[in-house]
């Protein structure tokens, strides 16, 4: 999987690619992260000043296990509870772009959605994620599907 930064619509895009290192079954962002076959990718959102959204993709190569999406709410963090509205997802599966939807969730601190996938996806394409506050949605977080061996 290789980490993409894309811009806040959720049509699709040719975003620019950021390469991850294939250590053994692991893969590595670039900051240090290694884990067995997973790409993060991070995108601002709304908040509190540093707020922002993670966008996990679990699995190997083109098989996606599942993705959790976490919100981060910045300096707001620790206030009250946290509230995400509409957490998004989409993808491409036998070149049919799916569009998964998770309503509204609170918590203390971080809030995340897990979707499990369970599927090959396909090669090349974007995997994405966006929050909804209010009325106001996230940046996309994305990483494309791409078979490392």
């Amino acid at each position: 999987m290789t980490v993409v930064s894309t811009p806040i619509a959720m049509a699709d895009t040719n975003p620019a690619t950021v390469p991850l290192t294939k250590i053994g079954d692991a893969v590595e962002d670039g900051g240090g992260t290694t884990d067995p076959a997973t790409a993060y990718h991070s995108a601002w959102a709304p908040g509190g000043a540093g707020s922002g959204i993670v966008l996990g993709v679990y699995g190997t190569n083109r098989y996606v296990h599942n993705a959790r999406i976490t919100y981060e709410p910045g300096t707001s963090y620790g206030t009250s509870d946290t509230c995400v509205d509409l957490f998004a997802i989409s993808y491409y599966d036998n070149g049919k772009r799916h569009v998964r939807t998770a309503g509204r969730q609170c918590g203390s601190g971080l809030t995340s959605q897990n979707f499990r996938i369970r599927r090959n996806l396909d090669q090349g394409s974007p995997f994405c994620a966006r929050i909804r506050i209010g009325n106001e949605w996230s940046n996309r977080a994305c990483v494309t599907i791409k078979r490392t061996v």
